[in-house]
């Protein structure tokens, strides 16, 4: 009886662990933004307090889609990098800080410390 529930308990946690693999895959390809790259480069938007900058990309697609925009936003003090926000299809970026961690982009206020936006995810 003691063999039966440790077979039983070893296949529960390797289903477990490949559902979590898989999970992550799907939510990596298909909903996370942090690893596309940009492309053709637009411009530098700096923040008032100059602590932050927005890089402006056009992305492209390949030969069957439009063109997307791709914004990350960029530390001054360390240079990391993030992406912030991701528009299909591409439209003229119109960017506007509202404060020295706020920006609008297209419309789309972000606090550049913690939001996204992710067309996809969009109603």
């Amino acid at each position: 009886m003691n063999i039966m529930k440790t077979k039983t308990f070893r296949i529960f946690i390797s289903i477990t662990c490949l559902s979590m693999v898989v999970a992550y895959l799907i939510f990596f390809l298909f909903f996370d933004i942090s690893h596309f790259t940009g492309h053709d480069l637009i411009k530098i938007v700096d923040s008032p307090d100059g602590k932050y900058e927005i890089v402006v990309y056009r992305n492209n697609g390949g030969a069957t889609v439009d063109y997307a925009l791709l914004c990350s936003v960029r530390s001054t003090a360390n240079g990391k990098e993030k992406n912030i926000y991701w528009d299909y299809p591409y439209q003229e970026p119109v960017i506007q800080w509202e404060n020295n961690s706020v920006v609008v982009i297209n419309g789309h206020s972000l606090d550049v410390k913690k939001d996204t936006y992710d067309y996809r995810r969009q109603k």
